[in-house]
């Protein structure tokens, strides 16, 4: 049977050079084993730097951990009948399309090697809250980056169905008011801000 731990080992042989060390990464740890959001957020944010500078096409897959989906990645237009004339603009629109062919290539590759990269560095009973989420065996047969940042998501922010709906909506909504910024920079406020509207949108707020 597949599993998130002998899946991870394949896709780190898939991962080739990308290098998989990240630099004061610690195990990501549940709620209940005592981890925290801003744990999590350093986690993410680690990892986050670490395709970004390390991994070809950094930008696109730094952008998949920080966002939770893929970049949008612009296909070139067909050459036209005119510009097909010239030799040069042949040419030009060539390397435009194997730019988008090797860019997209690198992206998908990326995202099942992100996946490898996430699952070896979780928690035994992080990785069992994981295979226990609906859609996890689809996922993981496909190296599905995008599920597991989700699934990760959902045990890290802890919120679960322990409270009505409703007191748990207008618990993250006085989260939401209670932030103030400390010695954190602009960026890393604004970042903690929208991680928690995430939260409180997914939880069906409005």
């Amino acid at each position: 049977m597949s599993t998130l731990d002998t899946t991870s080992t394949s896709a780190s042989g898939a991962a080739g050079s990308r290098p998989t060390e990240v630099k004061g990464l610690k195990l990501l740890k549940s709620p209940e084993e005592g981890g925290t959001k801003k744990e999590y957020q350093d986690f993410l944010d680690k990892i986050e730097n670490h395709v970004s500078m390390s991994w070809d096409g950094g930008g696109d897959i730094g952008q998949v951990v920080s966002s939770g989906e893929l970049p949008d990645i612009d296909q070139p237009d067909d050459i036209t009948d005119e510009e097909e004339k010239s030799k040069l603009k042949q040419r030009m629109w060539i390397l435009r399309v194997d730019a988008f062919v090797a860019r997209d290539a690198t992206l998908k590759n990326n995202v099942k090697a992100l996946y490898a990269l996430f699952t070896n560095n979780i928690s035994t009973i992080t990785k069992s809250k994981i295979q226990s989420k609906m859609g996890y065996v689809k996922a993981n047969k496909v190296n599905d980056a995008i599920w597991l940042l989700e699934a990760i998501e959902d045990i890290m922010i802890n919120f679960e169905e322990t409270k009505p709906k409703t007191q748990s909506l207008d618990d993250q909504m006085e989260r939401i008011m209670s932030l103030r910024q400390g010695e954190e920079s602009n960026a890393e406020f604004i970042k903690l801000i929208t991680k928690e509207l995430k939260v409180y949108e997914k939880g069906g707020g409005g």
